[in-house]
């Protein structure tokens, strides 16, 4: 396993970086900031007006990813009475609360969790007005022009909630809709979605309103997983991050083998990498746990956080900042010799990872 790692990294580590105009014409996206500071860095990063970050991804989060943590919400709601926070807005327009995005686009993710297939065709319609009216998509705040917010795609995803791990509620045999389903089930009525989140009476052939999906190159890959999410209609395939370098490209080699075609043809260079900004080796230890990845089951892994820990210990604050700083700059050249890649997703989640961000030379 070890020597295919290595063999798929000189394959692909070491081609030349696609020439500079293929590059320039890579889309950015970036993960919607939560806490207040990461949001006044958010607000920083759009108000550059970089031609390159095209959308913010609102997430669709679940009450909690741990049975721990879903025990937790779960008694903080009964203290409460039940009630749910409510995000702030950033302006108002005619009574409408309505957050500024600075004129980027706005992709909602939308996940399954616990919902079945009966249910999926109210939930988008549910999810797709609440980002409609948040982000004014429709157009009610002005004309629509470069300046307007609109909403770029559906991130459809299978979702987080612990109870997908049982085998009789999640996976193909299970009783639970999964991102395949969603995106199926987005495509029949993508017309009726679109007009919706875009304020139209229909879609015109130009309208940018797309399906995306979800794929973990830290995990085995499985074709057969991918081509069913492409056959439903996604465009797009937005990827967990290269945290484990052999992992991650022997993952590209086994796709670009597999689909290659496809990724050419049909659906040409859907990829948007994902680039989570480091800061610390509890934010990798975090990040290697999103992903699915028990350290302690991974030589790489162990190898990765014990010498990110001994840096963070060994250096002065500031140095060690530098050192995470290069590390994500690596990631990002890594990404320009893979294959079937048209963009970068950044996913700065806290503050200082947002300051990360807005120091790359990208």
């Amino acid at each position: 396993q070890v020597e295919g790692g290595s063999r798929a990294r000189r394959q692909l580590s070491l081609k030349a970086p696609r020439p500079t105009t293929m590059q320039q014409r890579w889309a950015f996206t970036v993960e919607k900031a939560s806490s207040g500071a990461a949001r006044a860095l958010e607000a920083e990063l759009l108000r550059r007006k970089d031609p390159r970050f095209k959308a913010v991804v609102q997430p669709d989060l679940p009450a909690a990813n741990t049975w721990q943590g879903l025990l937790r919400k779960g008694l903080q709601g009964s203290k409460a009475g039940g009630t749910r926070s409510t995000s702030t807005s950033t302006s108002t327009s005619g009574g409408k609360r309505r957050e500024d995005l600075c004129g980027a686009d706005v992709v909602q993710t939308i996940g399954v969790n616990l919902r079945t297939r009966r249910e999926l065709r109210s939930y988008l319609h549910q999810k797709v007005t609440e980002c409609r009216d948040r982000y004014g998509c429709d157009g009610e705040d002005g004309d629509d022009d470069e300046g307007t917010t609109r909403m770029r795609a559906l991130l459809c995803v299978s979702g987080g909630h612990p109870a997908r791990r049982l085998p009789f509620l999640g996976g193909r045999a299970g009783i639970l809709a999964d991102s395949a389903d969603l995106l199926r089930e987005a495509s029949r009525c993508r017309d009726t979605l679109g007009s919706l989140a875009l304020g139209r009476e229909s879609l015109a052939p130009g309208d940018p309103f797309e399906l995306w999906c979800v794929e973990n190159p830290l995990q085995a890959f499985d074709g057969g997983r991918l081509a069913r999410k492409l056959e439903a209609g996604a465009t797009k395939v937005v990827t967990q991050p290269p945290l484990l370098r052999d992992a991650f490209l022997r993952w590209f080699e086994e796709c670009d083998g597999a689909l290659g075609g496809t990724l050419t043809g049909t659906t040409p260079d859907p990829f948007l990498v994902g680039v989570p900004c480091i800061t610390s080796a509890n934010s990798l230890s975090f990040w290697l746990e999103i992903c699915g990845v028990r350290a302690q089951d991974s030589e790489e892994a162990m190898a990765a956080l014990g010498d990110l820990r001994r840096r963070q210990d060994s250096m002065a604050p500031r140095d060690f900042d530098d050192f995470c700083l290069e590390r994500t700059r690596e990631l990002v050249e890594l990404c320009k010799g893979l294959p079937h890649v048209s963009g970068l997703h950044f996913m700065p989640v806290t503050a200082k990872g947002y300051k990360q961000l807005l120091s790359l030379d990208l």
